[in-house]
């Protein structure tokens, strides 16, 4: 059970500075390679891309490969910070 229904199972946040590029927050929805999204976790999916907000969902039963991406995930989530342009 998560922070409240829907919501992704990981958050990831950066300090916004003036300037910044890239939405200070990331969110990544874990799920078993045949998982599917539950109604309320469509329903945040929605809310995050309507606001730009990321939103990944990461599908592996292998923890390994789980934290593998989901480190890329960030990593290029970071890099935008110098690289996009702003986000409303």
């Amino acid at each position: 059970m998560g922070f409240m229904p829907g919501m992704a199972d990981l958050v990831f946040l950066q300090t916004f500075q003036p300037g910044m590029k890239t939405c200070p927050v990331c969110f990544v929805e874990l799920k078993l390679q045949k998982g599917k999204l539950s109604r309320q976790q469509k329903a945040w999916k929605q809310i995050c891309r309507d606001r730009n907000y990321p939103y990944h969902v990461v599908r592996t039963s292998d923890t390994g490969q789980a934290i593998e991406i989901i480190g890329n995930l960030v990593k290029k989530w970071q890099e935008k910070k110098t690289t996009s342009s702003p986000q409303s």
